[in-house]
């Protein structure tokens, strides 16, 4: 029902045609208790409408490469991701305008990864490298509105390094945030911690065992 009474297009939406209320007539002429005029008729369809929607258009390019280094022992790979954000509306109800958020604090328009591996025998090396692209908090904003409105471009760096002692057990020491990068201000000032590192440097271990 709230589908229904919800929309600006009510009542020419899908939701309202699943239920019909009572007339006074068909109400006094209703077998069991007493109904009144208003109630809901036995019979109604209830469910979930799916009545939100997300569009989203972009781009996602991928590549990788990997060189043999046969005379050290050792191999190099190299990978990258791309990510483009045109265009990413949400829709809570049919008929209401929706806005592109792209660009906007959590939806960045451009994020590229490129990540850069070594191995030599039993040791793993690896640096990633995350830049995401500068963001604003609000369109209508203005400098004289919210002094910081716009949050710079952002690179984080993350490391690793492992030791394969078998083909079934290996050690992993990952370091998220490797050069301690702090949390833009404006970002702080404006609480979007979720979208970026507020922590700073951490370490992590992880021991793999396959039998």
């Amino acid at each position: 029902m709230l589908a229904c009474y919800d929309s600006p297009d009510f009542p020419n939406v899908p939701a309202c045609g699943q239920f019909h209320r009572l007339t006074a007539a068909e109400a006094a002429a209703q077998q069991g208790p007493a109904r009144i005029a208003g109630d809901v008729a036995n019979g109604f369809k209830t469910g979930y409408i799916n009545t939100s929607k997300i569009e989203f258009e972009g781009l996602i390019v991928e590549a990788g490469y990997s060189l043999e280094l046969p005379s050290v022992a050792s191999s190099l790979h190299f990978g990258t991701k791309l990510f483009y954000m045109d265009e990413f509306r949400t829709t809570s109800f049919a008929g209401v305008p929706s806005d592109n958020s792209a660009g906007l604090i959590g939806v960045p328009r451009v994020r590229l990864n490129f990540d850069v591996g070594y191995s030599w025998r039993n040791i793993d090396l690896g640096l990633q490298a995350r830049w995401t692209d500068k963001v604003i908090f609000d369109r209508n904003n203005t400098i004289e509105d919210v002094p910081f409105n716009q949050v710079d471009a952002y690179t984080l760096l993350n490391g690793s390094i492992g030791y394969r002692f078998s083909d079934k057990v290996s050690f992993l020491v990952s370091i998220d945030n490797l050069t301690n990068k702090e949390m833009p201000f404006e970002a702080l000032i404006n609480r979007a911690v979720a979208q970026y590192d507020l922590i700073g440097r951490r370490y992590f271990a992880t021991v793999r065992a396959n039998f």
